[in-house]
């Protein structure tokens, strides 16, 4: 009682009643501001995240492993091939591939063969595509090269004693040191071949071209030049024998 007959007219106004009503606080804000540290729990729909990667499963990562050499058959085997097992196996004499690629004592008769010191004695090499091939210090003595491709060959201090090689080719190819004595190179293509010191005593060389050869103390002694290409671009004449007649 004493509070209420204490108040000024002032204090009334405060407690609103100059008719006006006090503005009102909603309940949710009354919440929030009475709960200040409760946090609504997620939704239930909504997994936590557990902060682990998944991980394929082993099926998904398995890789084939690749085919072996022994998974491929020897009849696939290409020149290359051959050529790179030249080194490790030794195939019996005039032997043939099932690709059809001859190898003879254990030398892949095709281009950029390597055949150094190789024995060739006697083989049947007519007609084969050896160019580009190292037959340094081969022994060929004898062989059958008609119509044979040695262009770009390597044929240094080998023994070509002996061999028949018409129509062969050898352009540009190395026969430097060679030994080539009583060879029948009739029709051969010695182009800007290099047969420096090379022996042709009683070689049948004629009809051959021997166009811009290099011929630096290279032995002609008996060997038939007739109809032959010198090395200066003109034709040896008949009665060639050991030396070109121009």
């Amino acid at each position: 009682m004493l509070l209420l007959t204490g108040c000024s007219s002032d204090s009334g106004q405060a407690l609103g009643l100059s008719g006006e009503a006090p503005s009102s606080v909603a309940p949710s804000s009354v919440a929030a501001t009475a709960n200040p540290t409760e946090r609504s729990n997620p939704s239930d729909d909504e997994p936590a995240p557990t902060g682990q990667i998944d991980e394929p499963s082993p099926e998904s990562t398995q890789v084939d492993a690749p085919a072996t050499a022994s998974d491929e058959s020897r009849g696939d085997h290409s020149a290359d091939d051959l050529l790179a097992e030249q080194e490790s196996e030794d195939p019996l004499v005039d032997e043939s591939s099932a690709s059809g690629i001859r190898v003879v004592n254990g030398c892949v008769l095709a281009p950029r063969t390597q055949c150094k010191g190789r024995d060739l004695s006697g083989a049947n090499l007519d007609g084969v595509d050896a160019v580009g091939s190292r037959f340094l210090q081969a022994n060929m003595a004898g062989a059958f090269m008609r119509g044979a491709y040695f262009d770009y060959s390597v044929l240094a201090r080998s023994n070509l004693n002996d061999i028949s090689a018409m129509n062969a080719m050898f352009l540009r190819a190395d026969l430097n040191g060679a030994s080539v004595r009583r060879s029948d190179l009739m029709a051969a293509d010695l182009q800007a071949a290099t047969l420096d010191r090379a022996d042709f005593t009683g070689a049948n060389l004629r009809l051959a071209s021997l166009r811009g050869a290099s011929i630096t103390g290279t032995i002609f002694t008996d060997a038939d030049l007739t109809g032959a290409t010198w090395e200066n671009h003109r034709p040896c004449q008949a009665g060639s024998i050991g030396r070109c007649v121009q």
